[in-house]
């Protein structure tokens, strides 16, 4: 079986020189990615294509003179490729080499799989290992109980996604929304273990955390399932709190991880949680 095409999505808005070493680490696969999809979100200046020039790389740039925010961007980005699966990556982070080289193994291990996830970190000193995927047999469950991975960490078959594309009303939280829905369309899901991207640029955030936690409390109307699922209903808590204790409101996120023990009273994270809120840290 010939192995499966992938275009690597990268949306991007004025970070000229994040968005650099981000094209670099895909040109630095050892699995060669099918072609990438620069989308410039309304950047001023407009991304320079020839910047980018590789003769080992198919380039394609996709300009929204308005910008249309992340989730708008990824599905421009989408809507332009051409491989049969789409991989994410943000302006401002990085992968290691063999990113695409593990994907591609999971994909021939599944190869009905529609979805591959892994995991990411913050510290390149976190080096990959080379995992055999495991099919997620229960990927809602998975999604609503645990941190759904980050957006560098998946990738997604095209048609799937065109079906279910991110919604562009979501200012945030669009990305975690995103991943449940796939969970509930009988997606074939499979995961490694593998830290594969890696957070390195610290580049300011458009998105403020107002905007982070109203987006997250939107997901308890748009997702009913982890209202009903009190583990569930707790990790939501415990992410709440964090956002909103790192913010400084130290109430509010009190409140959170209280609520969450409620719920859950052995959680770990919720008494590490309140313990950081209570003492300011």
């Amino acid at each position: 079986m010939s192995p499966a095409t992938i275009s690597v999505v990268i949306p991007t808005h004025n970070r000229p020189q994040a968005l650099g070493h981000a094209v670099a680490s895909v040109a630095g696969q050892t699995r060669q990615a099918d072609e990438i999809v620069i989308v410039d979100d309304g950047s001023t200046p407009p991304v320079d294509p020839s910047r980018f020039t590789d003769d080992r790389l198919t380039m394609i740039v996709v300009r929204n003179e308005s910008p249309l925010g992340a989730a708008g961007a990824r599905n421009a980005g989408v809507s332009a490729a051409t491989g049969e699966f789409i991989a994410f990556l943000d302006d401002d982070d990085t992968w290691d080499p063999a990113k695409l080289k593990l994907v591609t193994e999971c994909l021939v291990q599944h190869d009905t799989a529609d979805v591959v996830i892994h995991r990411t970190g913050y510290h390149s000193a976190q080096t990959p290992r080379i995992v055999d995927c495991s099919q997620i047999h229960e990927p809602l469950v998975r999604m609503i109980r645990s941190q759904p991975p980050h957006l560098d960490g998946v990738t997604v078959r095209r048609t799937l996604h065109l079906e279910n594309p991110f919604d562009v009303t979501m200012e945030a939280a669009e990305d975690l929304d995103y991943l449940m829905n796939l969970a509930k369309v009988g997606v074939t899901m499979v995961e490694s273990g593998a830290v594969l991207a890696v957070f390195g640029e610290d580049e300011p955030s458009v998105i403020g955390t107002d905007a982070r936690i109203a987006g997250r409390l939107s997901l308890l109307d748009r997702h009913p399932e982890i209202v009903r699922d009190p583990q569930a209903l707790a990790f939501f808590h415990v992410r709440l709190g964090h956002l909103q204790r790192r913010d400084g409101r130290r109430s509010d996120a009190v409140a959170s991880f209280t609520s969450a023990l409620r719920i859950q009273p052995t959680s770990t994270q919720a008494w590490k949680g309140l313990t950081r809120s209570l003492i300011g840290r």
